[in-house]
C-alpha cells in the first residue's frame, strides 16, 4: 500500500487485525487494481463477520476512515444484515456506533434491510425493511404485491424507534408463557432407563 495510506491503528480487536491484514498485504503477488482491492476489502469484512470475530465498538468508523471505505463500503447495509444473520453481536454494535443509531429490535432480534415482519398494529400485512432514517430514530418498510411479474409497492410506512419499542413491550407481554408439565405417571424419558435392570420373562 502506497505510504500516502499508512496509518497507525488503535485498535486490536481480531475483526480489524484480519481485515487490516488485506488492506496493508493486498495485491503483493498481483498487478494492482483498485477494483480488486475493494472487493477484497468487502468480502475480508464479510469473512470477519461470519467467522464471528469480535470487532470493537470503534472499528466500523477506523475500518471506513483508515482504509477508504467511501470507495468500497458501498450498500454498507448489507455488511449490518450480515451481522444480525450470523449473530455477531460485537459488529452490529460497531456499525450502529458507527451509523449512530440504536438497535431497532423486534421479535427479540434486530431489525435489518430486507427483514419481513408482521407487526401487532397490522398483523395480516407483510411489511419488509428498506431503510433507516439518517437520523437513527426511524425505518421505512414496505408492502409488495405482484403484477405480470413486476414487483410493486402498495404501503410504505414509517416506524419510529419509540413506536417499534412499545411494539415489543406488546409481544412480549403477550407471549403465552411455557407452562409444560410432565403429566401423571409419564414415565421418564428412555435415556434415563438405559442400563437399568430389566424384569425376567415369566
Amino acid at each position: 500500500m502506497s505510504a500516502a495510506y499508512k496509518y497507525k491503528s488503535k485498535s486490536t480487536s481480531d475483526a480489524y487485525s484480519l481485515i487490516d491484514h488485506v488492506w496493508s498485504r493486498a495485491q503483493k503477488a498481483t498487478d494492482h487494481s483498485w477494483t480488486r482491492l475493494n472487493e477484497a476489502m468487502w468480502n475480508a469484512v464479510t469473512l470477519a463477520i461470519s467467522a464471528g470475530l469480535t470487532f470493537r465498538p470503534g472499528d466500523f468508523k477506523d475500518i471506513y476512515d483508515n482504509m477508504r471505505g467511501n470507495f468500497w463500503f458501498g450498500d454498507h447495509e448489507g455488511l449490518y444484515a450480515t451481522a444480525v444473520k450470523y449473530g455477531n453481536r460485537s459488529a452490529c454494535v460497531a456499525y450502529e456506533r458507527w451509523r449512530g443509531r440504536p438497535p431497532f429490535v423486534f421479535g427479540s432480534q434486530r431489525l435489518h434491510v430486507g427483514r419481513a415482519e408482521c407487526f401487532p398494529d397490522e398483523p395480516n400485512l407483510r411489511l419488509v425493511v428498506t431503510s433507516f432514517s439518517d437520523d437513527g430514530a426511524s425505518i421505512v418498510c414496505c408492502a409488495y404485491e405482484y403484477e405480470d411479474f413486476v414487483r410493486k409497492v402498495t404501503r410504505r410506512k414509517t416506524i419510529t424507534i419509540e413506536q417499534l419499542r412499545a411494539m415489543e413491550r406488546e409481544r412480549r407481554k403477550s407471549k403465552p408463557a411455557n407452562t409444560w408439565r410432565r403429566a401423571p405417571g409419564r414415565p421418564p424419558a428412555a435415556s434415563a432407563t438405559i442400563g437399568a435392570s430389566q424384569p425376567e420373562e415369566p
